[in-house]
């Protein structure tokens, strides 16, 4: 290239000459930039084959996916597991998606933290992140392995992934209950991290002398204590089925099951009348499974809802996920009302009402209600291949239950419309029920005033020192706000960590 241009310089213009200098000088420039930028890929590439290797995925549904992840398992990093009790740094209660993403979340920040470390000061990192997770069942996610056949994830696998890993390519976009637990495991495996099965959680306290936490286990009828600094609750929002306190329940006789407990509807025949109580999310897949196997279904709506179809709620998610911070309630309220607005027409022929004048965010931070998202219920309800009662129940009878006719009229007898069902389903939600693991004292700076059951501070510390909630929120999406809690937490006990 270099000669071209010099041939040209000899018998070229005096203008010709300035031309053919300056586009030699910038083809040179160009080849030099396309030289180092090559050599610095190199490098980097060179950087991590050594820092990353390539670990076969478990088998999700007859495939297998690879996945890049950072050499956790490098036995050099391994801890001494000569010392009999130590301090931990963080202990997670619950190996759901909650505890599994703070703990991935811990991993990776360690790992970088010991790269910067290793890079800077050219000396081993040995002040290794110590956490654990403890399970009282014996599988990571064993909440979703015990839900019903039909659940799929309501926002799609791109909101509702755990830190440092996505769900891989062939996965649909709205992951059946199957691969979901599929991918929880594989999560555990690839994060490599340190997790006791079968262990349950008897009470935590908290020394405000040593700032430390003691946490007492019990295993195979056996206790053990395990110590450390900071304390999360990733025990899950739906630890505990809910049922409302309903007048002479105990008088019905036919099949009560709480939807915790509903797998399929094979436990039902086509003559059978089953009243499905609640219309929540666990509700509406329960509906539309029920109708797909041709059986005689009843929807009771207690009280006015909010619903938003999966298109509008999953575009929420993704701008909440790119954003990373959540907007003001009113201003959420002010942007979705056209959504509302035109969804509320839809259902209006049918007596569902919003729970005017509130919109989705201020009911789910009064109310603790997630709006609805419409999976194809609607549209069930529309076509009458679902009954509705939109009428709360008053009180039990041996054969089903009544409600009241007209709620302006006195309660008497003459007001009271009776229905009977076979089978009664009391989608009826969940509670978070950790407060059996805490001292009251600690549980009253906490809860909530509405519900008492649900913290009130979230990605950050709580009101109580060294204290964190994972998982317990839903605005969005729970996968999604795990996704965007555990990062934030993380950083916390390891800046805290840095500090001891």
């Amino acid at each position: 290239i270099v000669h071209h241009h010099l041939e040209h310089l000899k018998t070229g213009t005096f203008l010709n000459i300035i031309m053919e200098v300056l586009y030699l000088f910038f083809s040179i420039i160009k080849y030099l930039f396309i030289s180092i930028t090559s050599i610095i890929i190199f490098l980097i590439l060179k950087e991590i084959h050594k820092r990353y290797r390539w670990i076969t995925l478990p088998k999700i549904d007859g495939q297998t996916d690879f996945a890049v992840i950072k050499d956790l398992n490098n036995e050099e990093d391994k801890e001494d597991e000569s010392e009999e009790t130590y301090i931990y740094d963080c202990i997670i209660i619950g190996a759901g998606p909650a505890g599994l993403g703070l703990g991935g979340s811990l991993r990776l920040l360690d790992e970088k933290e010991k790269r910067i470390y290793e890079i800077k000061t050219k000396k081993k990192y040995k002040k290794k992140l110590k956490f654990l997770i403890i399970e009282k069942e014996n599988t990571v996610a064993y909440t979703w392995t015990q839900h019903y056949d039909r659940l799929h994830l309501h926002t799609s696998k791109f909101n509702s992934s755990l830190p440092g890993i996505d769900y891989p390519d062939y996965i649909p976009k709205f992951p059946s209950r199957i691969q979901v637990c599929q991918y929880m495991k594989s999560y555990a495996i690839l994060m490599d991290l340190p997790i006791i099965y079968n262990t349950s959680v008897i009470n935590c306290t908290y020394n405000n002398n040593e700032k430390i936490w003691t946490v007492i286990t019990e295993k195979d009828n056996q206790q053990e204590v395990y110590k450390t600094r900071s304390l999360v609750m990733a025990t899950g929002a739906n630890r505990a089925a809910f049922t409302p306190k309903f007048d002479n329940i105990e008088s019905y006789k036919g099949r009560i099951i709480h939807s915790s407990n509903y797998k399929n509807s094979s436990i039902f025949t086509d003559k059978e009348s089953i009243c499905v109580v609640g219309f929540g999310n666990s509700a509406s897949e329960i509906i539309i499974d029920l109708v797909e196997n041709h059986k005689n279904v009843t929807s009771l709506i207690r009280s006015p809802i909010n619903i938003v179809p999966r298109k509008n709620a999953d575009k929420s998610a993704t701008l909440l996920n790119y954003l990373g911070v959540h907007l003001p309630a009113k201003l959420l309220d002010f942007l979705s009302k056209p959504v509302l607005e035109k969804n509320g027409k839809r259902v209006q022929h049918l007596g569902i009402v919003s729970p005017s004048p509130h919109g989705i965010m201020e009911v789910k931070e009064i109310l603790k209600k997630a709006p609805i998202i419409d999976i194809g219920q609607i549209d069930l309800l529309k076509d009458k291949k679902v009954k509705l009662i939109l009428k709360p129940i008053h009180s039990f009878s041996p054969t089903g239950f009544y409600i009241e006719e007209n709620e302006d009229i006195n309660n008497n007898n003459e007001n009271l419309k009776h229905c009977e069902f076979d089978n009664i389903i009391l989608a009826t939600g969940y509670r978070p029920d950790f407060k059996t693991l805490l001292e009251k004292d600690v549980v009253e700076k906490i809860v909530d005033d509405r519900f008492k059951a649900y913290p009130t501070i979230f990605a950050t510390e709580s009101q109580q020192e060294n204290l964190y909630f994972v998982g317990f929120r839903d605005t969005f999406g729970r996968l999604l706000e795990i996704n965007l809690e555990c990062p934030k937490i993380a950083k916390e006990i390891v800046e805290k960590t840095k500090l001891d």
